[in-house]
């Protein structure tokens, strides 16, 4: 018989409606959403037991968490319990993070004070209107949360950052649930459909629309759920004669076959028990599930899905609509609340619903219905029926695990597969190099066409049907060294037979240099162009490097790799490719471009041509001995220029000129009407990589020579600077050095270098050095950037510091797990800390005025949070004081603090250092009330000194 109970104690400010209830998964402590702001966390023992709620020493509160600022609708805790999200009406949707320690009172509540320490640490912001539904994802690795903006948002919890925003439904999107398998997530819409998407790709399995049409147009809520086999998921809100119905849709054809019927108000929300169930008197039959519905006409049921008829009808508990149910984790409790402000708990016996499949056999089940969900190498069966299909034809749906070698090959087990280098092209014939006499080099192979040696790596697979290659020895300390390894991208080959064909393959001399200080550079050392690592047709970079605001960002085509040949440790040189056969770029395009406009008036006086409207495009085609330059504009030629001196290697341009770099040493500048605007210029050495932006033209020459001219104004250009690269590719990292994949400038006008480990490189004027702005230095950082991340909204997604952090974490997938099991590495929250100050450095150097924003505001909320812990005291004072600068001309002799000695009152180019104290730093510190007196002092001084300044 079940046992109902509804304890009056659980109730929100003023009978505020309560619209979102979850169980923790140990079943100790219930979440309840408010109308009143917030979000209340209750002890589950004091509603199923008398004597613990009678119990004046046992809390019946745990937490009130008051950080949202409007209705709460949804709460979840996390698979783990580790984490409770909740969603708002203020389209917002908060992490909570239980932490050591009692909780603390909020200043001015007259709520009961905190027994457990829930903190926020996470703001999930991307929605523009309520949200209605959260849901987390089996594993907790995302967290889909719905919303009024017509929206579903699926987020990585461990970042913050959005996995994908998905887009289908065409209007308010007001329930999301995820499939137990991990194979699907299903929403609801007021658009009177359900939409399955796919989650390996984010695609449309499909749309269901035909139990809805007949239902009513808008509802609180359409809270879908899942059943925990799988095999069906239960939508809301469907209506057939003569009642309003939820209805099942099956797995794999998605088709309505049933619905639980019987109210007569819309269901706007479902919960299937965790448990699987098996009926007492029948141990053999297959397993059912239990699923309780909740309707707008203020009552309840509660179905097994083994009975045609309901387990209970619940008509009188509630005077107004049911809006949330949720179980306890044995399955045989459930708890539903409603807009009237109450809460009531239903507890069953397994009479009624049956006997709960163990954890063990329920795990049993799902792998015999959908194969070894721990050992999964290929994807999940979408259809139980597709594995009795295997089953029956012998055909398993994965691949099978690699089988070890027997020794000597004599225990039948076939040997792992050995896989021998491909050359890249002709390989040379095979020798030894010898220096001459007088110390001149001898001829060193190409890198990509060193001869194959077979037997050099051993070919496995791992469990997760990745394909791992493992160097094999070969030899003792003499063994010659092996070759470098190339970048896998595809080679763009000039036609065989042309004069290119063999120009390709030959070796590039390096220039001869001076170290700095005047010493000479080692001269048995040999530098070689890999021409196999480099896409000589496509403009960008497939390694995730930003592109440059002008054209031709790595000289018109794809990106050229810096590459020390093995020995060369010590001599830094740039290898530059050969001339292509075709170079183009994109200048900047539109109404104000000086090329398109000074074209078009020309033409438009010559011959009354009507001016063409399209990209601007420059182009330089290579023959045997000269090359023609070609601009044009929406495939128009404006103007041609033929260069009989020499070969086209780079070419570059923006809205005020075009530049064309020589295979003799020399770059061509054109003015927007194709006049050459002065004789060439001689360049210390061949060009290697060539990016324009604005007004300024960089370049990087084979001899670690960079060079930034300013050619905005004609008749006014000057070289603005003149430094090495040099230390970039032999100093920072241990040889041999990851080749260098792009150099542009930043907006701010400093170069930027980008190495294809991922680390990035600015230039710093004032300090005459490089500093590396980008790496994966903080893999355990709360904000270290994911792969697989979308550009977020509101700064920290947005701007050249977000692209370079982007393209370091590309770099970093293969850096395993070591960093983050390393026993020495500081803790996460320190080392989040210290991430923070990289960035907000970063930001600062680059000029990037909303990033620093952005990370000055999380770096404030991360120094709150730890003061908390009395840990960041000291970094809190010192970060204000330096925004506040002093007073006036006439400080206190003894305030030495707020002395400001050489202060800027300036920051990130531009940003106002009390402007920044003022609307970010102090509203940041004075979340946590443990830090009121430094945001007291802080304020009065900054009054202070805005008096004194008037």
């Amino acid at each position: 018989m079940v046992h109902i109970y509804k304890p009056e104690f659980v109730k929100h400010d003023g009978g505020s409606p309560i619209f979102s209830v979850d169980c923790h998964p140990d079943g100790t402590r219930m979440a309840t959403a408010g109308g009143d702001q917030k979000v209340k966390l209750w002890n589950l023992e004091a509603l199923k037991k008398r004597e613990v709620e009678a119990d004046p020493n046992v809390p019946r509160v745990l937490a009130t968490l008051s950080d949202h600022f409007n209705t709460v609708n949804c709460v979840r805790f996390s698979k783990n319990g580790r984490f409770l999200a909740s969603g708002s009406t203020d389209s917002n949707v908060f992490l909570y993070e239980k932490r050591p320690g009692p909780g603390r009172a909020q200043f001015g509540s007259t709520d009961e004070p905190n027994v457990e320490n829930w903190v926020n640490c996470q703001a999930l912001r991307g929605h523009v209107s309520d949200v209605i539904d959260i849901a987390w994802a089996p594993d907790d690795s995302m967290l889909a949360s719905c919303s009024l903006d017509n929206l579903i948002i699926v987020w990585d919890p461990a970042t913050g950052q959005r996995v994908t925003t998905l887009k289908g439904h065409t209007s308010f999107v007001k329930g999301v649930a995820w499939d137990p398998i991990g194979k699907f997530l299903a929403t609801q819409a007021d658009d009177k459909s359900c939409i399955v998407w796919r989650v390996d790709d984010w695609s449309v399995v499909s749309k269901i629309t035909e139990p809805y049409q007949s239902s009513m147009g808008a509802t609180f809520s359409l809270r879908l759920s899942w059943s925990p086999d799988g095999k069906a998921v239960t939508t809301c809100n469907s209506y057939k004669k003569p009642s309003h119905t939820a209805s099942v849709l099956e797995r794999g054809d998605w088709g309505s076959k049933f619905d639980f019927v019987g109210h007569k108000g819309p269901v706007v929300t479902v919960r299937f028990s965790p448990a699987l169930f098996k009926a007492e008197e029948k141990q053999d039959a297959p397993p059912h599930t239990v699923i309780a519905c909740g309707s707008q006409d203020c009552k309840m049921t509660v179905w097994a899905t083994n009975r045609p008829k309901p387990v209970c009808i619940v008509k009188t508990c509630f005077t107004q609509s049911v809006v949330d149910l949720c179980w306890s984790p044995d399955g045989y409790s459930l708890i539903a609340c409603s807009t009237d402000g109450t809460v009531a708990i239903f507890t069953f016996d397994e009479k009624e619903l049956g006997v709960a499949m163990s954890d063990e056999a329920k795990v049993g089940f799902l792998s015999e219905t959908y194969g070894d969900l721990r050992r999964r190498v290929g994807p999940i069966l979408e259809d139980p029926s597709l594995l009795r299909f295997e089953q029956q034809h012998g055909t398993p749906g994965k691949p099978p695990l690699p089988q070890p070698a027997a020794v000597a090959n004599n225990g039948g087990a076939k040997a792992p597969k050995r896989i021998a280098p491909q050359a890249m092209g002709a390989p040379p014939p095979a020798g030894k190099e010898n220096a001459s006499a007088n110390g001149t080099p001898a001829p060193a192979p190409v890198v990509n066409q060193v001869a194959p040696t077979a037997e050099l790596q051993l070919e496995t697979r791992a469990s997760d049907g990745r394909r791992r290659i493992m160097p094999v020895p070969q030899g003792g300390t003499a063994a010659a060294p092996m070759p470098m390894p190339m970048p896998a991208f595809p080679v763009a080959q000039a036609p065989a037979g042309s004069p290119h064909h063999s120009a390709l393959k030959r070796r590039i001399e390096p220039t001869q240099m001076g170290a700095p200080g005047g010493a000479g550079f080692e001269q048995n050392k040999r530098v070689t162009y890999a021409t196999g690592g480099a896409d000589l047709s496509r403009g960008g970079d497939s390694r995730g490097f930003p592109p440059s605001e002008g054209g031709g960002g790595f000289g018109g085509g794809g990106p050229t790799y810096l590459m020390l040949a093995p020995g060369s440790s010590g001599a830094a040189q740039v290898p530059t490719r050969p001339a292509p056969v075709t170079l183009h770029c994109q200048l900047d395009g539109g109404d104000e471009d000086p090329f398109a406009a000074a074209a078009a008036a020309a033409a438009s006086a010559e011959a009354g041509e009507p001016e063409a409207v399209g990209p601007t495009m420059l182009e330089a085609r290579n023959s045997e001995r000269h090359s023609d330059v070609v601009c044009s504009t929406a495939g128009i030629v404006r103007w041609t220029d033929r260069c009989s001196e020499s070969r086209a290697t780079h070419i570059a341009g923006t809205k005020t000129f075009a530049a064309v770099f020589f295979e003799n040493c020399t770059v061509q500048l054109y003015t927007p009407a194709g006049r050459r605007a002065m004789p060439p210029l001689v360049t210390p050495g061949r060009a290697a990589f060539v990016s324009a932006s604005g007004g300024r033209l960089v370049a990087v020459t084979g001899d670690c020579s960079l060079i930034v001219w300013d050619l905005g104004v004609p008749g006014q250009e000057t070289q603005v600077m003149r430094e090495s690269v040099a230390p970039l590719l032999s100093g920072p990292r241990a040889p041999p050095a990851p080749p260098m994949v792009g150099v542009r400038l930043a907006k701010c006008g400093s170069p930027i270098a980008q190495f294809a480990d991922g680390h990035a490189y600015v230039f710093h004027p004032k300090l005459k050095s490089w500093a590396r702005v980008a790496d994966q230095s903080f893999p355990r950082s709360e904000f270290t950037t994911r792969l697989r991340l979308p550009a977020a909204a509101g700064g920290l997604g947005q701007g050249e510091l977000h692209a370079l952090q982007v393209a370091a974490a590309r770099a970093a997938v293969g850096m395993g797990p070591s960093a983050l099991l390393s026993g020495g590495a500081p803790a996460p929250r320190r080392e989040t800390g210290r991430h923070l100050e990289c960035l907000l450095a970063a930001a600062d150097m680059l000029g990037s005025q909303a990033e620093y924003r952005a990370w000055l505001r999380a770096y404030s909320r991360h120094l709150a949070a730890e003061g908390a812990e009395g840990h960041a005291h000291a970094p809190l004072r010192e970060m204000c004081m330096w925004l506040l600068g002093p007073l006036s001309g006439g400080v206190d002799a003894g305030d030495e603090e707020v002395s400001g000695v050489g202060w800027v009152d300036t920051v990130a180019g531009g940003l106002k250092k009390r402007a920044l104290l003022e609307e970010i730093v102090l509203p940041a510190l004075a979340s946590n009330r443990a830090s009121q007196r430094l945001v007291g002092e802080v304020n009065e001084l900054l009054e202070e000194a805005k008096k004194r300044s008037r």
